[in-house]
């Protein structure tokens, strides 16, 4: 999820899934190029998430990914 949604911020749209019973438990990894100081600590708050900064590198996003599915 980008964090700069349309919308939304992705971390609102990260709480709202967090609060639906059947959404709470999928893993959420922020993908994004528009991230602070401020904004990094904002997506540690989410429990069962990652991040991953852009641009990505096509040859090892899978890997990544990867890392925070358990």
């Amino acid at each position: 999820m980008d964090v700069r949604l349309p919308d939304m911020r992705g971390t609102e749209a990260a709480s709202i899934l967090r609060k639906d019973m059947q959404t709470s438990d999928i893993p959420i990894i922020f993908v994004t190029a528009s991230v602070m100081a401020g904004g990094l600590e904002e997506i540690k708050n989410f429990t069962n998430s990652g991040f991953i900064s852009k641009p990505i590198n096509t040859r090892t996003f899978a890997k990544e990914i990867n890392q925070f599915i358990k």
